[in-house]
């Protein structure tokens, strides 16, 4: 199978998972959600918009350098956070549009092309990646605040990022996820049955793969 979603779906998915980021920080509450602890290195929920909205401003700016690394989550934190919950918000609507600027120039050979700075993969695999990262922090404060967690596209593309990275990686097995059957990687071999959900949490350190009776080299962040 492909390892990232196709072009258009990867264009109006990534636009369509900010303006839901944007409209979840807007909904949370600044007087008794905004400093609560989330999943992601125990950061606050405030934090983790911050430097989500820190990282589309990066990459929209050109900056696609060390965007998650402790030292620029630390900048993309120290940089917005004092701004305010509703000032993040109206950046992230202004970056949800110049978002869909850049991506609308675009062309099959763009999506194509290796991505900048290193990135193991291409443009769309790239882009692929940011989208996880903006739906699986929504998830960190969806699940903070006690909010259900969104099963939408954003699942799926996580998925698709965590199974890419995996093949990367050199593991193989087979992983049957509800609803999306069976998917083989590398060689296949050990097989695991999970939901989508808990196959991304896991693989993110979300979640104990033990608990989920799934195998430990399936984590690909710690």
């Amino acid at each position: 199978m492909a390892r990232h979603l196709l072009e258009d779906e990867l264009k109006v998915g990534i636009v369509a998972e900010i303006g839901r980021f944007a409209a979840l920080a807007g909904e949370v509450s600044e007087d008794d959600q905004w400093k609560l602890r989330t999943r992601f290195w125990g950061l606050a929920v405030g934090d983790v918009v911050a430097h989500v909205t820190g990282v589309l401003a990066d990459v929209t700016s050109g900056r696609v350098t060390n965007l998650v690394t402790p030292a620029a989550v630390a900048r993309q934190v120290i940089e917005r956070l004092p701004v305010g919950r509703a000032s993040l918000v109206k950046d992230l609507w202004n970056l949800q549009r110049t978002a869909e600027s850049i991506l609308s120039t675009f062309t099959a050979e763009s999506w194509a092309a290796p991505a900048p700075s290193g990135f193991d993969g291409t443009i769309a695999e790239a882009v692929q990646a940011i989208w996880e990262d903006i739906w699986l922090h929504a998830d960190d404060i969806r699940s903070a605040v006690g909010a259900e967690p969104d099963l939408g596209p954003g699942l799926a593309a996580s998925v698709y990022h965590v199974i890419g990275r995996l093949e990367r990686s050199g593991w193989n097995g087979a992983i049957t996820l509800d609803g999306l059957g069976e998917i083989v990687v590398g060689g296949g071999g050990r097989a695991f049955t999970a939901d989508p959900h808990t196959f991304v949490l896991v693989a993110t350190s979300r979640a104990d793969p033990l608990e989920h009776a799934l195998d430990p080299s399936l984590v690909i962040e710690t």
